[in-house]
């Protein structure tokens, strides 16, 4: 209980010892409680700390062993060079994004070889592993056209059609699956099928190359440079 003292004057003021006074107590009081609560709960404050330390090390040492394992993937990756080597690899790292590399590497092998079926095989295989990215939209495309030199032409149109169809890709793409069409469409006769992939490549904003092999492909069709009328 604070003490008062009165002034010369009468007046009352409170004791000046009373808020030091209060403040040590307080001071006393927690560090008093803070002893009883060490004694109380020290093993179980050691053990929380020691299970942080524990869970920041294994944190640790689970990223030091996620980055020695994309080492050693990456090295053997650069070490397989033939397509048995590759497949292969792809097959051992099958959820890792460089076995889709592996397949697409080992397709555009196959499909200079002449060897279209093993092409298509091989482009499908590299295709969902590529992610989006532009490598996967070039997978597509060869997994279009080595089906239709396969052997697989009504596949491949399929797969080719898709990509026209998909603006969330590259014009320059779409442009070189569209003019693909024209030609299996002119190989078929389906004069109609030929005049709507160029108006396809025609409505791009960058079809690139494949604007001027539309147009030389035109110029050789004679029902699409009838005159009107």
């Amino acid at each position: 209980m604070k003490r008062a003292t009165t002034t010369p004057k009468g007046e009352v003021t409170e004791n000046p010892a009373g808020p030091s006074a209060a403040g040590a107590s307080a001071a006393d009081d927690f560090e008093a409680g803070l002893a009883i609560f060490w004694q109380r709960h020290h093993r179980t404050v050691i053990v929380a700390i020691a299970a942080a330390c524990v869970a920041i090390l294994g944190y640790v040492v689970l990223l030091y062993m996620l980055d020695r394992r994309e080492q050693a993937v990456q090295q053997e990756y650069g070490s397989s060079n033939t397509p048995g080597e590759l497949i292969a690899f792809a097959k051992r790292n099958a959820s890792h994004s460089l076995a889709g590399f592996a397949y697409l590497q080992v397709a555009v092998d196959h499909y200079r070889n002449g060897d279209f079926e093993a092409a298509s095989t091989n482009y499908h295989e590299s295709i969902d592993r590529l992610g989006d990215s532009i490598l996967a939209e070039r997978a597509r495309l060869g997994y279009g056209v080595a089906s239709i030199r396969g052997g697989e032409e009504s596949k491949g149109v399929d797969v080719l059609t898709d990509l026209t169809l998909d603006d969330s890709i590259l014009d320059g793409t779409r442009a070189e699956a569209a003019y693909n069409l024209a030609v299996i469409h002119w190989k078929n006769r389906n004069v109609d099928d030929v005049s709507r992939q160029f108006e396809l490549i025609a409505s791009l904003k960058n079809p690139g190359y494949w604007a001027t092999k539309a147009e030389s492909l035109r110029s050789g069709i004679p029902e699409l440079n009838r005159p009107e009328g």
